[in-house]
């Protein structure tokens, strides 16, 4: 089976395209791959593995758990696999011919990989402590998500924030995405835009108030969340300077037209904003509970 085969019934692809286009998905799906295992490896070695007093396995947790990690890698699936690739009269284009990020070119990516990880990992947490699984129990990846929750809930409610604002609010991006991809025969994108931009605000809602309830107290405290979206933040905004030196373009265009000092206070938003939603999603898990 070859991933986006279908995409080549819709409009026709030049050879080019084509290959800029395959690239780039295999480029987002090995830089997720080793994101997945450069956060597992981290994890396992900063929690320890010793037994959470008073767990018990419960199958309605797993049971979410595991429709919670299918639709985060559907999410994901759908992101990098089923939206079209750019024609060379596309803007994106030149983005992805410049290939070295892939999808990673985007926040948008950054954010799914960080709920997608998180969810996944939720659930394989969950299944390693049913002894008929025959799985060593991961009491380290149980603390390493509940470490990690309000700043991984926090980056679904900064995607949805940043979608809502500057896509779906947006003429011109419905114009030029929307309306210009439904008429070259891709009538279910807006579906697909929807469902990979706002699904992680769903299941972490069901985190927070089922899933990542049971045991408040392996929450780590705010300045541990912050220092997690501070790093994300200036970590994503080293990616597109980054890029900016390889290929001499911005990953978004706008960029081009800021001056220095309109650059600082984009980024320095940037990074408040990221900060911000992690102080108010932390605040939003950890009231009412004991510490």
């Amino acid at each position: 089976m070859v991933f986006g085969s279908n995409r080549l019934k819709k409009v026709k692809y030049s050879e080019l395209e084509k290959s800029v286009g395959w690239l780039a998905d295999r480029v987002t799906i090995s830089h997720f791959v080793n994101v997945m295992g450069a956060v597992f490896i981290w994890g396992r070695a900063h929690h320890t593995n010793d037994p959470i007093e008073g767990f018990t396995p419960n199958f309605a947790r797993l049971l979410l758990s595991g429709l919670s990690c299918f639709a985060a890698l559907a999410g994901v699936y759908i992101e990098v696999f089923q939206f079209p690739w750019a024609l060379k009269t596309d803007e994106r284009f030149k983005f992805f011919h410049k290939n070295v990020f892939g999808y990673f070119l985007f926040l948008t990516l950054w954010c799914e990989t960080v709920c997608c990880i998180y969810v996944t990992f939720g659930f394989l947490a969950e299944l390693s402590t049913w002894p008929q699984v025959g799985m060593e129990p991961m009491w380290w990846l149980h603390r390493f998500c509940y470490a990690l929750s309000p700043f991984a809930n926090s980056t679904a409610v900064t995607l949805a924030i940043l979608f809502m604002k500057f896509c779906w609010f947006d003429k011109e991006w419905h114009n030029g995405y929307i309306v210009l991809w439904t008429e070259r025969g891709w009538p279910g994108i807006v579906y697909k835009s929807l469902y990979t931009h706002l699904i992680w605000i769903v299941l972490s809602v069901l985190d927070i108030v089922y899933l990542r309830s049971w045991f408040p107290h392996l929450t780590y405290p705010l300045q541990y969340q912050l220092q997690w979206s501070s790093f994300f933040a200036v970590f994503y905004i080293s990616c597109m300077f980054a890029f900016r030196e390889w290929s001499g373009l911005w990953p978004y265009p706008f960029l081009a037209h800021f001056s220095g000092l309109h650059k600082t206070i984009f980024f320095s938003v940037i990074f408040v904003f990221v900060n911000g939603m992690t102080c108010g999603t932390f605040y939003a898990i950890t009231a009412g509970r004991t510490p």
